[in-house]
């Protein structure tokens, strides 16, 4: 009797275990079944991300990290990130020319055509945002009814959002702005501001206000006869451009007011985290304006 169990139990044993076997390699099987997206740099993950939530078996990864800021001009292609490049179903760029120099299958420039900076500008990430939901449907058939109404509702909210920042900024009576990034000019300029940019960086040496670019000391006459103080900018803090405006509108008599804003570099990586930041700037830029 007692042989009989051991037997019985040894047998209960061998097919836990066979069973448990089963299940682990179905797992990973399921894992390596994924429909794989990567997205270059965080503004086309945070857009993806949009058009992908909702979506089954699916996974998307930021190549440049989600919480780093990194812009691609200064981001340098490591063999890891071809390695995950080149296993994911499709790889998202957006104008970029992070792979020019490697041979890249896979790859979707969905900014082809647009402007530098484009995802600043919400009709630019609207047609970015439809370039991927339908990339995404052709290839990846199963949650194709995902993308393409995703990509109504991104529409839908751009539509939403513009109306909205339409409305205040005609209520503004000054609506220019200084300007010390191409990308914050670009969201700017998309929502109804006239900038005052500088079309070179400041030669200035760190803290040193005795010495004033031309380039700089042309801002500063343009935004007195703008009669704006307001200072866009994505770094309050080290920024010697920045340091050399104010004081030339301090010396003009003017009250500088600068303001950090984001170009949608890192984030949070929730589905709507574009367009909270996009809201952010907004009012952060329109509350200085009213003031």
């Amino acid at each position: 009797m007692n042989k009989a169990k051991y037997i019985l139990l040894s047998l209960l044993l061998i097919v836990a275990v066979s069973f448990a076997g089963c299940v682990s390699k179905t797992a990973i099987e399921e894992q390596n079944q994924k429909f794989t997206v990567v997205a270059s740099f965080y503004p086309v993950y945070a857009i993806a991300n949009y058009i992908m939530q909702g979506s089954v078996s699916t996974d998307l990864i930021n190549l440049t990290n989600n919480n780093q800021g990194v812009c691609l001009h200064n981001y340098t292609l490591l063999p890891d990130d071809m390695a995950t490049i080149e296993g994911a179903d499709v790889f998202l760029t957006c104008g970029d020319d992070i792979t020019s120099n490697v041979d890249v299958k896979n790859k979707v420039d969905i900014g082809s055509g647009l402007p530098e900076h484009c995802w600043m500008n919400l009709d630019d990430a609207n047609q970015l945002a439809q370039t991927i939901a339908n990339t995404l449907a052709d290839k990846d058939w199963a949650n194709k009814t995902t993308y393409l109404e995703n990509a109504d509702n991104f529409s839908e909210a751009v539509k939403n959002e513009e109306a909205s920042i339409s409305g205040k900024v005609n209520s503004l009576s000054n609506k220019s702005v200084i300007s010390l990034d191409d990308s914050l000019t670009v969201f700017a300029q998309g929502i109804g501001l006239s900038t005052i940019t500088s079309s070179t960086s400041s030669e200035a040496n760190e803290g040193d206000l005795s010495y004033v670019p031309p380039d700089v000391a042309d801002m500063a006459t343009n935004a007195e006869q703008a009669g704006t103080s307001t200072i866009i900018t994505l770094n309050v803090t080290d920024n010697d451009e920045l340091n050399v405006i104010t004081g030339e509108l301090t010396d003009s008599g003017m009250t500088p007011n600068s303001v950090q804003l984001s170009a949608v570099l890192s984030g949070d990586s929730t589905p709507n985290d574009y367009f909270n930041q996009i809201d952010s700037n907004f009012n952060s830029l329109f509350s200085a304006l009213s003031e």
